[in-house]
């Protein structure tokens, strides 16, 4: 496939479309949105996005569920995969088991570095308390999901049983037997270690209390009813059992394979049921074109830190997944739009990812209200390098002086002009050039067949 037909273009205002062929444009794919709300966001740039999608994966944030039902037909017609890993209405959702992600060193153990980054994601650092309090509450956290990975059958390994483990470590009765026996026969383990710092550690009894409560409030959307099936291990490495119809049923080998799976089976084939259909694989995204649909409350935030982790997991599967190529890149491009991007917990190093994507074909689009939110959850160096590795920024208006600062430092104009913006009308700003004032293309109302003469952005 030559780059003509790999790579195809994005529609940023109405008017203006710019390539995602990055050797052509000589910028990156990262585009960065502002906007308050009411804004257009979504109506205005993501809807557009998913209209004249062609060559790439996609991970988009869908609030109300509606961008899915628009566009599953549609999609699947253009021969995409689609899935939904619905966080607001868990039944009807994908399944999301974090632990699946922690990969294996040569000699089968568990990677401690990613063990620490699920840890990093739940409990991320910030600005409101000091520091001591989550990093020292994320050597709890990493104790317990090393022992569960390393402990109990890989059938168990979910973060409901990292959140059973808590609770019996914490609750007092005698369990330290049957945590000191293991580590007798695992010393040079990540759990020996951190059970060595945590044991170590003098602290009072109230500090103690303190940093259980970090661990606590990151693993209590683990403990809620409705998500129980939600985070369930599915066999993700394709674990499969062939099927023999010809013979009677054994109850002894066919212990394992689930009862609701058997209306899945066609009876007049012998075939191979594969446990693991209903698993996010955020890999498979960057093989065959997929749309993943995230279906996030935006008034309910209990299950933010979750969502971050899985923006963690999914920028760290999809590098390694380039890595492995011989060409560095994904067979796929894959765009992760990142809706609300700064209202939620952070997600660990994100200044340091956003540099490194670009030649892995790995673009991200994140939509914020205003730079000062930005900056809420990052610091300002942070903040700064995230924007500056942004080649396209849309500003759709919003009331914050500082952004509009900011805008109209790039188009030569004065805040007050850029506050007084028509709200039917966006600032683009390209990397190298002056930025512009053009229309926003109408929200919803976006149709490839009818721009027929549309400038390239570069």
């Amino acid at each position: 496939m030559n780059r003509k037909e790999r790579y195809s273009h994005r529609y940023l205002g109405n008017g203006f479309k710019v390539s995602n062929d990055t050797w052509q444009t000589h910028l990156n794919n990262n585009d960065l949105i502002v906007g308050s709300s009411g804004s257009s966001k979504t109506g205005s740039i993501v809807y557009p996005q998913l209209k004249s999608l062609q060559d790439s994966s996609l991970i988009v944030v869908d609030t109300k569920g509606r961008l899915e039902k628009l566009f599953r037909d549609e999609l699947t017609e253009k021969g995409y995969k689609v899935k939904v890993l619905d966080f607001v209405n868990p039944e009807n959702s994908c399944k999301y088991n974090p632990l699946s992600y922690i990969r294996k060193n040569k000699d089968g153990s568990y990677r401690e570095q990613d063990i620490a980054k699920v840890a990093a994601a739940l409990i991320p650092d910030s600005s409101s308390v000091e520091a001591f309090w989550p990093r020292s509450a994320r050597r709890y956290l990493e104790f317990f999901i090393a022992f569960v990975l390393m402990k109990l059958p890989e059938t168990q390994h979910n973060m409901s049983e990292v959140a059973k483990f808590y609770a019996f470590y914490v609750g007092g009765g005698d369990n330290s037997e049957y945590v000191n026996s293991f580590i007798r026969h695992h010393q040079n383990s990540l759990v020996a270690k951190r059970h060595a710092q945590i044991c170590g550690e003098k602290t009072a009894d109230k500090t103690r209390a303190s940093i259980l409560t970090f661990v606590s409030m990151a693993l209590a959307p683990f403990e809620y009813a409705e998500y129980e099936e939600f985070f369930k291990y599915r066999y993700e490495r394709r674990y499969e059992c062939k099927i023999n119809f010809g013979n009677d049923k054994d109850d002894d080998e066919w212990d394992y394979v689930d009862e609701d799976l058997w209306d899945r089976i066609d009876e007049e084939d012998d075939g191979i049921l594969t446990l693991c259909d209903e698993v996010v694989d955020i890999a498979s995204l960057g093989r065959e074109k997929t749309v993943l649909f995230l279906n996030i409350s935006d008034c309910d935030h209990s299950m933010d830190h979750i969502i971050n982790l899985f923006y963690t997991q999914a920028l760290q599967t999809l590098i390694s997944e380039a890595d492995a190529n011989p060409d560095g890149q994904l067979k796929v491009p894959v765009r992760i739009i990142m809706d609300d991007f700064a209202s939620s917990a952070v997600i660990p190093d994100f200044d340091k990812i956003i540099s490194v994507v670009r030649s892995r074909d790995i673009w991200l689009t994140m939509c914020i209200q205003s730079f000062a939110q930005l900056e809420s959850l990052y610091s300002h160096t942070q903040a700064q390098t995230i924007i500056n590795n942004c080649d396209h920024i849309v500003y759709l208006g919003s009331n914050d002086l500082e952004s509009a600062k900011f805008i109209g430092t790039r188009v030569n104009k004065t805040p007050e002009t850029i506050l007084c913006m028509d709200r039917e009308s966006e600032y683009l700003l390209e990397s190298g050039k002056l930025g512009r004032l053009i229309k926003k293309i109408p929200s919803y109302g976006f149709s490839p067949e009818e721009e027929s003469e549309i400038e390239m952005g570069a």
